[in-house]
């Protein structure tokens, strides 16, 4: 893929020592999903933590990871981070500020981890929740659905 920035927009390789700013824009960007769990901005920036304690983090895929900032106002808009997984790139977390969304932000930070990656690998996994409003671009860059998950509840006992 081609990935076309505009002038506007700041690409950074994403840092250790940007993990509570990572933390916070996931936890802000996360902050009005409606699901079973929801976490809370330790556990974001503990998620962020383990990425860059991963020990098959390697450069390529700190390449193929975006922090993306707006120029003009400073601020962070999205961030895609990519890691692997049972041999294969995943997407371990992708956001883009909710201000930003719809200006393809991030499709265009998925295209670029396939493009840097496409030399080493034949594919990319990402784990998302049925339903997500995501699941579209997900599709339109290629990915396939894979094994569905279910919660299953054991239900309380009633006694008398």
């Amino acid at each position: 893929y081609f990935v076309y920035w505009e002038d506007k927009y700041e690409l950074r390789t994403p840092k250790a020592e940007d993990t509570e700013e990572l933390g916070k824009f996931f936890y802000e960007a996360f902050s009005n999903y409606i699901g079973k769990t929801k976490y809370s901005l330790e556990e974001r920036t503990s998620f962020v933590r383990d990425y860059f304690n991963n020990k098959s983090l390697d450069n390529l895929l700190l390449k193929a990871s975006t922090t993306l900032y707006d120029k003009e106002t400073k601020e962070l808009i999205g961030v895609c981070l990519i890691s692997e997984y049972r041999g294969w790139p995943l997407v371990s977390d992708i956001a883009v500020k909710s201000t930003y969304r719809g200006l393809s932000i991030g499709t265009r930070m998925l295209k670029k981890a396939l493009s840097v990656t496409r030399d080493k690998y034949s594919g990319m996994r990402l784990f998302v929740l049925c339903g997500n409003e995501a699941e579209s671009v997900y599709h339109n860059l290629g990915f396939i659905a894979g094994v569905k998950l279910t919660d299953l509840y054991i239900p309380a006992e009633i006694t008398d």
